[in-house]
């Protein structure tokens, strides 16, 4: 029986044949419960972030099986440019756990890619999460003049407005 989702119960009649007439014998009956652990997600893209800046993104875990399971991702293997938090822990059935995923590029590279991060389920399952994403330079910044002008009519403007409150009262 190949277990996806739900409580699997069965039942089976033994028969022997005696005489050509089958005659039951006893009846075997059972139930299975599997952890069922699922990401929402086996790619993340985070596109161009600036050396030095960071992005984050949020990955999802479902519990859709029958009985809890602990998880433990391979923290290791998203060093230098990723982390991801929580690294470990419990995820309830009927549950989900939410992680934070951090891209934060140290070097200048237009194609980060981190294929099959591992993530060990506590049954023996393993779940595997590709990572994406470029560092790029950062662009110079344009210099904004501000007119001396303009600031002074603006300052002008607001001292006329302040006293004509002041009038008022």
């Amino acid at each position: 029986v190949n277990y996806k989702r739900g409580n699997f119960t069965f039942s089976q009649v033994m028969l022997e044949c005696v005489g050509g007439i089958s005659v039951p014998l006893f009846t075997i009956q059972g139930s299975c419960q599997a952890v069922g652990i699922e990401l929402d997600t086996e790619h993340i893209p985070f596109g161009a972030v600036v050396r030095g800046a960071q992005s984050t993104r949020k990955l999802v875990m479902y519990n859709t099986g029958d009985i809890g399971a602990r998880f433990r991702w391979n923290e290791t293997s998203f060093a230098p440019d990723f982390s991801i938090s929580p690294v470990e822990g419990y995820v309830a059935t009927g549950m989900h756990v939410d992680f934070i995923i951090t891209f934060h590029p140290a070097q200048h590279n237009r194609d980060v890619r981190y294929d099959n991060l591992v993530c060990d389920i506590e049954d023996g399952t393993q779940l595997y999460l590709t990572l994406t994403g470029a560092c790029i330079p950062a662009t110079p910044t344009k210099e904004v003049n501000f007119l001396l002008s303009t600031i002074s009519y603006y300052l002008q403007f607001l001292t006329y407005k302040f006293r004509f409150i002041v009038k008022l009262n």
